[in-house]
């Protein structure tokens, strides 16, 4: 649990059972200094190439909650990233400003709910729901202004999406190529 405003170097969450909670009010900040931290390649710290303001790889059962800013001088490539993470939720959180996606399930992340969202002002995609992450839930999601898409939905199947608002986000030429949403997966659901 944290509160206030903090500057963070990410948190790159290596046990089960973790949960990272900002108290209302509170706020985590990428710090533009912050080395790598997480690697594109499940989500780890070893061989880390990417920024991560809180990512987890190949863990089950985490909880994430708060507001979380990747955007700054120079932005983490994702606001909150699970690669192979298994039964964890992401609720009640604001993400803005990554570079590539503010909030990302990757690499075979599956049975995982994600509520009362916001995915937004991003560099990049809102979301993404990549490489067979699939069996998750998203409800009440709100992906908007983001300069890709929305939401990226591809390679992953049984997804469950429900209340989702994907607003002004890519170049606006059409919803499927460049603005609202990407999905290219069977057997999901809207």
């Amino acid at each position: 649990t944290f509160s206030g405003i903090s500057n963070t170097y990410g948190y790159n969450i290596n046990a089960d059972k973790i949960s990272l909670v900002a108290i209302s009010g509170a706020r985590l900040i990428w710090d533009p200094a912050a080395p790598n931290n997480c690697s594109t390649n499940m989500i780890e710290v070893a061989g880390a190439d990417k920024k991560c303001v809180v990512g987890a790889g190949s863990q089950n059962f985490i909880w994430v909650e708060g507001r979380f800013v990747p955007g700054a001088a120079t932005s983490a490539d994702y606001g909150i990233a699970f690669g192979g993470v298994k039964h964890s939720k992401i609720r009640n959180a604001r993400v803005n400003g990554a570079a590539l996606y503010n909030i990302l399930l990757d690499w075979n992340s599956l049975s995982n709910s994600i509520t009362n969202v916001f995915a937004i002002e991003g560099a990049g995609s809102g979301v993404g729901i990549l490489n067979a992450s699939n069996y998750n839930i998203f409800r009440s999601i709100n992906a908007g202004n983001n300069l890709y898409k929305g939401i990226d939905l591809t390679n992953s199947h049984n997804t469950g999406l429900s209340q989702i608002v994907a607003t002004n986000n890519g170049d606006g030429s059409t919803a499927w190529t460049a603005g609202l949403m990407s999905i290219d997966s069977g057997k999901s659901t809207m």
